[in-house]
């Protein structure tokens, strides 16, 4: 293995294995003749890898994602990778002016700001650009805050009845304001203070770094279907599923609330569109796949939900039928126009 990192820097070495990208040394003990250190099994492939022209260049996150999901299985050190991450988000939530930023974003011309700030593809941009209400987004943004806040007092909750909030959090997911009723109480997400979250990126960083080998395979493998799944999304003829749901009753019965001139003129306009323009909710998805922050929750959250046998079963089935559905739908060019 010596010689397989000839010429490399002991620096750069040492900074792929500080960021998970090389896997650290495994040392034995030879008994009176002292000890060795050997590699995991597939280490030259991936230093062989990283050679390639240009890749060692590469940011360090999407590179570790990517060597993560390769067919090849890498023995990428990502226990090492998610550690660093939610050390970076921990370091945000501790930081004494966090209360203080949050504070400061009650003001929605702040919260606006702040939106338009961030890079065109950035998840939170995307996500929330979904709402085009100001109203809405100033309500939706106003109950977030609250929540963060240790001594909050909610002005307005998700289980009030017609609860504002709800009807702009559907929509941030592209979903109709009549699709499902609030979160189960049990899971309620009015609890996660910034001092709670906290706490619970601490236990996520605990279970990944004590998650099993055959557990992470698991996962790895979850992460791949995954990814497929985004793939066959972007590449699904988006322009043809809208004018066949356009005409089709189950989807007429469920956006039932839409006034009929607005269906009227959606459909109109989906008969005339050349463009390929994607869903709210598949466009939102795919900004959050895309996001290293949420793949890096990802990973625990998949360990947390593969440890319940009936949870387990259902993340399977999940993945499998979405995949399945998405299969039949017709293809089309992969590029896509931005929702208007």
């Amino acid at each position: 293995m010596a010689k397989l990192f000839a010429g490399t820097p002991k620096s750069t070495l040492a900074e792929w294995r500080d960021v998970g990208i090389l896997p650290e040394p495994i040392s034995i003990s030879l008994g009176r003749r002292g000890s060795a250190s050997y590699y995991p099994a597939g280490t030259d492939a991936l230093f062989a890898r990283l050679r390639e022209p240009g890749r060692a260049a590469r940011d360090r996150d999407p590179l570790i994602w990517d060597l993560w999901l390769d067919p090849a299985d890498y023995p990428v050190n990502m226990r090492r990778w998610i550690s660093r991450r939610v050390d970076k988000f921990l370091a945000v939530l501790s930081d004494p002016g966090a209360a203080e930023y949050v504070s400061a974003l009650k003001s929605p011309e702040k919260t606006r700001a702040l939106i338009n700030d961030l890079p065109r593809r950035h998840p939170a941009r995307v996500i929330l650009g979904n709402i085009k209400d100001g109203s809405a987004l100033v309500a939706l943004c106003s109950w977030a805050l609250d929540v963060a806040d240790d001594d909050r007092v909610l002005g307005v909750s998700l289980y009030d009845a017609q609860s504002p909030v709800l009807a702009a959090l559907l929509k941030v997911f592209g979903l109709p304001t009549n699709f499902s009723p609030a979160p189960d109480k049990k899971i309620n997400p009015e609890m996660l203070s910034l001092a709670y979250l906290g706490e619970l990126v601490k236990k996520v960083k605990e279970d990944t770094a004590a998650a099993g080998d055959e557990e992470l395979s698991q996962v790895r493998s979850d992460c791949r279907a995954i990814e497929a799944l985004a793939k066959v999304a972007e590449w699904v003829d988006w322009n043809a599923v809208s004018r066949a749901l356009d005409t089709n009753a189950a989807f007429l019965n469920l956006t039932s609330t839409e006034p009929p001139s607005y269906r009227s003129s959606r459909a109109e306009r989906h008969t005339h569109r050349k463009n390929q323009l994607q869903p709210k909710v598949i466009r939102t998805l795919l900004a959050a796949w895309n996001s290293v922050e949420i793949k890096a929750l990802l990973v625990p959250a998949l360990i947390y939900i593969r440890r319940s046998s009936g949870h387990a079963k259902s993340v399977s089935e999940i993945i499998a039928l979405c995949h399945l559905a998405l299969t039949q739908f017709p293809r089309g060019s992969k590029l896509v126009a931005e929702f208007d």
